[in-house]
């Protein structure tokens, strides 16, 4: 399997031409190369990536798909800077781009572009510097443009912020400053500028040595650190659906990106996936069995225990349902089968971390208590006091027992959808595993809404 991330860069249709079997994702963003690793892939391809509007592509999770055996190669944007910068761990880069990273101390900004959203085909609105650099040492060789001229250019372009850097504007501006005339530069600009595309040409070059590339790479030798903040962005990256769904997935996957069209039960299957992950590192379980017997090994826990399910799962629904849907949990279990489920199982898990947190006796602190239960009323719009007595009526609840709801509400915050399990003594090093369809198995969300034919 090769994985490709692709944007504005070069079009699909074009990269499926060059590399037809591979599997094309859009930009990548902090976390999706990580993610993409639970699907064993021989090669990811990182071409374009996302940043400054959402977290770039980690460093660390390039090295942990190396440490796997997973042959990352980069060119063009993001790809280009990563592989300059992990060259030494074993990140392989194609292209003049890359090449000309390694040869000098060029910014980041160099391959950066503003550009629109997947369904515009990803649209470029503004020139990357490094191909308006490219094609002005070109024009400039050839003697369409003055070296003058040219150097006036580029100052422009340096002095240009990323997104607002297109050929009109700096020509307008530089014209408007020297009293130059570009009119004959912008209409040579529009019949040639594509052919000194400087990135597209990368991208090509990269995907066509990926096609003549049969090499099995093996792990280059190193194990990577697993620092509390990498686990935790592992964690969340394997209790949660792939972001697009694009052709060539595996079926799970494909099933598991259509729960999202499930509304509260998807959001309670995201919740169950992290129970289960943080219960299972805390029994210290086998992770290479199946996801019915990891579940089975937790199953032996709760009843060695004698957990009270009863009252973690009333919290469960005190905490996630909406006053006008409360009834009584029976109700609850005939009306809503599967939700229910997942929360009973939830549930259960809940009690069996918070259990060992009792013992440990680790109590979030009342300033944490107070930021949540003040995130909860807003959640839960209770902007008064009498919203909130009535909401309190609506569950047979006091200001005492709501009290105890928030306080075990921070705490599952804390351990739970934070990933501090470290504080139990637990460091969880379980790979491998994606939580999120363990929660499609055990809950019964595939038999029930995506019949396996």
């Amino acid at each position: 399997m090769i994985i490709v991330f692709l944007g504005p860069t070069l079009s699909l249709a074009v990269a499926k031409q060059i590399l037809p079997q591979a599997i094309y994702m859009p930009p990548a963003k902090c976390g999706d190369v990580l993610q993409v690793t639970r699907l064993q892939p021989k090669t990811i391809v990182l071409i374009d990536g996302y940043f400054e509007t959402t977290g770039a592509v980690w460093h660390k999770e390039i090295l942990f798909a190396l440490e796997q055996g997973i042959a990352v190669w980069g060119s063009s944007s993001m790809g280009a800077l990563r592989a300059r910068e992990l060259a030494a761990f074993g990140m392989r880069g194609v292209g003049q781009i890359v090449a000309q990273y390694f040869k000098s101390e060029d910014q980041d900004d160099a391959v950066a572009v503003l550009h629109g959203p997947s369904e515009e085909n990803y649209a470029t609105r503004s020139e990357a510097r490094i191909n308006m650099t490219y094609l002005l040492n070109r024009v400039k060789a050839q003697g369409i443009i003055t070296a003058q001229h040219a150097h006036l250019i580029q100052t422009e372009i340096e002095n240009t912020f990323y997104p607002d850097r297109s050929w009109d504007a700096i020509l307008d501006q530089v014209s408007s400053t020297y009293l130059i005339d570009f009119t004959d530069f912008k209409k040579w600009l529009v019949e040639h500028k594509q052919k000194y595309d400087l990135k597209k040409t990368d991208a090509i070059a990269l995907l066509k040595t990926i096609t003549k590339e049969n090499k099995i790479v093996s792990s280059p030798g190193f194990k990577m650190s697993r620092s509390a903040f990498f686990r935790a962005q592992y964690k969340s990256v394997m209790c949660q659906p792939l972001a697009h769904d694009v052709d060539g997935l595996p079926i799970e996957e494909k099933l598991a990106i259509k729960t999202k069209k499930l509304g509260e039960l998807y959001r309670d299957l995201r919740r169950l996936a992290r129970v289960l992950a943080a219960a299972f590192a805390l029994i210290k379980g086998n992770p290479r069995d199946g996801a019915e017997a990891r579940f089975a090994q937790l199953q032996q826990a709760v009843d060695a225990h004698a957990i009270d399910t009863a009252a973690y799962l009333k919290n469960l629904l005190c905490l996630t349902l909406l006053p006008q849907e409360i009834i009584d949990s029976h109700a609850f279990a005939k009306k809503f089968p599967l939700r229910y489920q997942v929360l009973e199982i939830t549930a259960k898990l809940w009690g069996l971390v918070d259990l060992k947190a009792n013992a440990l006796h680790l109590i979030p602190h009342p300033k944490a208590v107070q930021k949540y239960s003040e995130k909860f009323r807003l959640q839960k719009n209770l902007m008064t006091i009498e919203d909130t007595h009535q909401w309190l009526k609506a569950w047979g609840l006091d200001n005492h027992s709501f009290s105890k709801l928030m306080q075990a509400a921070a705490g599952f915050h804390y351990l739970i959808t934070q990933n501090n399990l470290d504080s139990l003594g637990i460091i969880d090093t379980i790979e491998n595993v994606c939580w999120y369809h363990d929660a499609m198995k055990v809950s019964g969300i595939i038999c029930e809404f995506f019949p396996l034919q």
